[in-house]
């Protein structure tokens, strides 16, 4: 959906290929960003691989001054998140998604974690009718289990 959202708003995607080990290159994504760069996108972890981006790769993307959007769609299995690292930021972004650990892949639905700058420019821009009532029941209830989840990922 990246590409496709990004190809609609005529916009370019310059794709940076992972290290041998499926890591992310942060020096090789950092010497690819030009004056047209307008934001960097990651996986963490990363599908197919479960590759893991350490903390301290995020915080040296974060430091180039452009949004970061972090994409924990796979947090629920990993467990570590770059969402406590928000507040520190006017330039991360995480993104989460109820189609993983929930099951809701066909209704979905998801969510950010954003500083207020950010999330102010979204809420103006955001179709008023985003999320289905069908999917916003869906979500409750998922929440709702979300205990009996950890419960059963620890055993």
């Amino acid at each position: 959906m990246y590409r496709f959202c990004t190809q609609v708003c005529c916009g370019k995607v310059v794709e940076v290929v992972r290290r041998q080990d499926f890591g992310v290159d942060v020096e090789t994504i950092k010497a690819a960003i030009t004056p047209k760069t307008r934001l960097i996108f990651i996986t963490n972890p990363n599908n197919p691989t479960g590759t893991v981006t350490p903390e301290k790769d995020i915080l040296e993307l974060v430091e180039t001054g452009l949004p970061l959007v972090v994409d924990e769609a796979y947090y629920e299995f990993y467990g570590q998140t770059a969402a406590s690292l928000v507040p520190k930021f006017t330039n991360l972004i995480v993104l989460r998604t109820f189609s993983k650990w929930a099951g809701l892949a066909g209704l979905r639905v998801g969510y950010g974690i954003f500083p207020p700058g950010i999330a102010q420019i979204l809420m103006k821009i955001k179709p008023p009718y985003s999320v289905n009532l069908a999917a916003s029941v869906a979500v409750r209830e998922s929440l709702k289990t979300e205990l009996i989840f950890w419960e059963r990922l620890e055993k």
